[in-house]
């Protein structure tokens, strides 16, 4: 892309047109946003307006209407009891959904689990910990008839779980005397914003693993922004505070990370020629 200035035409780079459109110097092409930017747009929305609610005995809540998921989180004698399903029922949705709504999914169960306090920076010494158990259902029967597998190891959500957040909520399953079917539980420890310590199925730690709760409201960010919803910047919560800055936004929001020296040289270039925005009010950061 080039623009003129002053001192003649500058040729401006993907990674310093993105900074310069996100912190309002450039101007996006005026044209209506695609339907998948719109919806992404609209799911972000929801996840500010419907944040985690604190509620009795120490719970908090998260509800959303928009991508029709309940998510709690209640206080129990392994730390933190995390459950999650539509707000109509236990049931499963069924299949398809766009990604925009998987990610709209994903990213209201992950505003629940990033309640959990860190083991670290926890001066209120609060509990870390944290344990969940993934239900089977029949579906889960139905899959195990049609394949010729044991109903006793067949438990999708417990696989979709495990695969969301890289291993952070692993379930395993746990027989229980005069009962057929085991029951699923998994256990772990909240190290910090994004490391996690999963238990094993004998109830030992084992390895760190890495999961940022917020991934998917950042790849929900890059989808607004990349059909031109350029102003409209998430609001991503506690654990990204360090997104506060126009460099991590930037980042959050197109996959950049332009240094703010580039942005600021680039303004004084443009700024005779390219109309400016007023700065976004971004508000206040939300608890997720």
């Amino acid at each position: 892309m080039e623009v003129k200035a002053e001192n003649g035409t500058i040729r401006l780079n993907k990674a310093v047109q993105d900074a310069l459109l996100f912190t309002g110097i450039l101007r996006p092409d005026a044209k209506l946003p695609t339907p998948e930017a719109a919806q992404a747009k609209r799911v972000l929305q929801s996840l500010q307006d419907y944040p985690p609610l604190k509620l009795d005995k120490g719970q908090t809540a998260v509800s959303n209407p928009v991508t029709n998921t309940f998510g709690l989180l209640q206080p129990s004698q392994k730390g933190s009891d995390v459950s999650f399903n539509t707000n109509e029922s236990l049931e499963r949705p069924g299949k398809p959904r766009t990604k925009v709504e998987r990610l709209g999914v994903r990213a209201t169960i992950n505003q629940t689990v990033d309640q959990i306090p860190t083991a670290r920076n926890n001066p209120n010494k609060l509990d870390a910990r944290y344990t969940f158990s993934p239900i089977q259902d029949m579906k889960d029967v139905n899959k195990a008839l049609d394949r010729g597998l044991d109903i006793r190891d067949v438990n999708q959500r417990a696989t979709a779980y495990d695969r969301m957040t890289k291993g952070a909520f692993k379930a395993y399953p746990k027989y229980t005397e005069g009962h057929n079917l085991p029951e699923w539980i998994g256990y772990g420890e909240r190290i910090d914003q994004t490391r996690w310590q999963p238990r094993d199925a004998k109830g030992r730690y084992g390895k760190y693993v890495n999961f940022d709760p917020t991934e998917p409201v950042k790849q929900l960010g890059k989808i607004a922004a990349q059909f031109g919803v350029v102003k409209y910047v998430p609001q991503i919560g506690k654990i990204v505070q360090a997104l506060q800055t126009v460099d991590d936004l930037a980042e959050a929001a197109f996959g950049v990370r332009p240094s703010q020296k580039i942005v600021e040289e680039q303004q004084k270039q443009v700024s005779k020629t390219v109309s400016k925005r007023p700065d976004y009010n971004l508000g206040p950061i939300l608890p997720f």
